[in-house]
């Protein structure tokens, strides 16, 4: 009986969590991000600005 619930609770609620999760992941990092300027850096070396 536990096997079945846990089965269907498992890819139900992960299934939700999973989308935002990841979303928020790339989101966070990249504001957190304090690398963004060294790689702005890399890429105005490309620019040759």
């Amino acid at each position: 009986k536990a096997g079945m619930p846990e089965e269907d609770g498992l890819p139900g609620p992960r299934g939700m969590p999973g989308p935002p999760s990841q979303h928020g992941k790339p989101g966070i990092r990249g504001e957190k991000r304090p690398k963004g300027l060294k790689g702005q850096r890399g890429h105005k070396e490309l620019y040759g600005i």
